[in-house]
């Protein structure tokens, strides 16, 4: 397989190299491998760089990762055009590992900034997880390049820099505190959030006549969500229980109550009144809309050996971390909430909490190709 990996990579730069002989375009490429899609991240960064740089062309390449062979003919293809657009454009935004982006031979002129999917990180991943059952091992690591060729990477706090250091394997001095376009959203305007939150009831009725709990869990490789202990202690005569699975995920056949949605994680977020999760990085969301967040983690010492967790929620987030969902729903029903743990838990993980996100990191990144504006 290393072999195979070496003499691709090999074929694909040499085919790199005549198409880098093409002039630079004034253009930035947004490669996206999560949804057919623009995600959130990229439309709010769109918007940012058109206002300040109009003149910039933005070209989007995002296509839904596939593992199934019979998808590799189509994966291929989109690498192709990703090596296309990247070999004269001035500049790469990525959101997850691309390969093009890590095994190819840049132009020294190329800015490629990394503005990961997901807030922070609950678990681990990348370097720091590496020849675990959840991780990739060394070897594919090694052959695919994994993470390089990153001019810098944006993120949201000091503790999530060192954090991110480690998972993508870069000096500390490539990671810069400048935020994620999607705070931006999280934060908006009042009458912004209102409309938000109107159309998510519109949607769901329901949700103005009860307390509406939102869960989220995070993805498990190999292993279904068990909402058994969940569907058991929710009562549904005083609680809506809406769940947002990871897209890789299906509901189970027996599903009670439970409302499985489909509409964004972060619009429903606005409209729930409490926010529940394991390991996701969606609970730094909730923590910058200051919605009362809870950790239902009856797996803890077994995910950490096999993931492993950058957060250790019984000391940071002891008041709302539980393993038993019936001592969760003791404390939800009993009306008191620790916002103190929750704005403690925000600060440390989310230092740009405002509306400027997406104007520092176009402000860097226009600085980088030296564009003023």
């Amino acid at each position: 397989m290393r072999f195979f990996f070496f003499v691709l990579r090999i074929l694909l730069r040499i085919l790199y190299f005549f198409l880098k002989l093409k002039p630079v375009q004034n253009k930035i490429v947004l490669i996206s491998r999560d949804s057919e899609k623009k995600p959130l991240d990229f439309v709010l960064l769109e918007k940012e760089i058109l206002r300040r740089g109009p003149e910039v062309r933005l070209v989007f390449l995002c296509s839904k990762s596939e593992a199934e062979f019979q998808e590799s003919v189509r994966s291929g293809l989109f690498y192709f055009r990703c090596m296309l657009e990247m070999a004269t454009a001035r500049a790469c935004i990525v959101e997850r590992y691309c390969i093009p982006v890590s095994i190819l031979r840049h132009r020294k002129s190329l800015v490629v900034v990394q503005i990961w999917h997901s807030l922070g990180a609950v678990k681990k991943f990348g370097y720091q997880n590496l020849d675990t059952y959840e991780g990739k091992s060394h070897a594919m690591a090694e052959a695919g390049k994994m993470h390089q060729n990153y001019s810098y990477i944006t993120c949201a706090s000091q503790v999530t820099r060192q954090i991110y250091a480690e998972a993508f394997h870069v000096p500390e001095e490539k990671i810069f505190v400048e935020g994620m376009p999607r705070i931006d959203y999280i934060v908006g305007s009042e009458v912004a959030n209102y409309r938000i939150r109107e159309r998510v009831l519109r949607r769901y009725p329901q949700m103005r006549e009860k307390k509406t709990i939102l869960y989220v869990p995070t993805f498990r490789k190999n292993a279904a969500v068990d909402l058994a202990p969940i569907l058991a202690n929710v009562d549904s005569e005083k609680y809506n229980l809406i769940v947002k699975l990871h897209p890789l995920d299906t509901p189970p056949e027996q599903a009670g109550s439970a409302v499985f949605s489909n509409m964004r994680t972060l619009d429903l977020m606005k409209a729930a009144d409490y926010f529940i999760t394991d390991y996701s990085g969606t609970a730094f969301e909730a923590c910058v809309l200051n919605k009362p967040l809870f950790f239902y983690v009856p797996d803890y010492e077994d995910y950490n050996v096999k993931r492993g967790l950058n957060v250790d929620l019984f000391e940071e987030y002891p008041d709302c971390t539980f393993k038993r969902f019936s001592d969760l729903m003791k404390v939800l029903g009993s009306g008191y909430y620790n916002y103190q743990e929750l704005a403690a838990f925000r600060d440390r993980y989310v230092q740009t909490a405002d509306n400027k996100n997406c104007r520092r990191i176009v402000n860097h990144l226009f600085q980088e190709m030296g564009i003023e504006g």
